[in-house]
């Protein structure tokens, strides 16, 4: 699994396993199978499904959007997208809660629509925090 920001970082990611490999090959003239491999499986259908993960905001979509076309072009596919944290799908009666997921229904649509709906929304959950010193006072 590999969890990176949605932006032309994943490329350079990707694209320096094989610089690597490259570099071994000159310097040592013996490159490592599972280095050699990485690039291939990642594109690879029948060994890699990519996943991309969103919230239902502005700028979350539109990063996993750029994170897709990148990926696209790197000759990876992404066929599943998941909207995470989403308030749309708690039901709140908030006031505030349900104005904020009334926002999220716009991103949920667009991210059905450009899937085909190949995506799933998961609801906020509250989350207990046990360790204390992770407060900041």
């Amino acid at each position: 699994m590999i969890d990176t920001a949605p932006t032309g970082h994943t490329l350079l990611l990707l694209d320096s396993t094989q610089s690597y490999n490259q570099e071994i090959k000159r310097s040592q003239g013996d490159v490592p199978d599972s280095a050699k491999k990485l690039l291939p499986r990642l594109r690879n259908k029948s060994e890699t499904e990519v996943i991309i993960v969103t919230l239902a905001e502005t700028t979350p979509v539109y990063e996993a959007l750029r994170l897709e076309t990148d990926l696209k072009r790197a000759g990876i596919a992404a066929k599943w997208w998941v909207i995470n944290s989403s308030l749309y799908r708690t039901g709140t009666t908030n006031h505030l809660l349900t104005a904020k997921a009334s926002n999220e229904i716009q991103w949920i649509n667009k991210v059905d629509a450009h899937s085909n709906g190949n995506f799933a929304v998961i609801s906020w959950r509250p989350y207990e925090i046990k360790d204390e010193s992770l407060y900041l006072l």
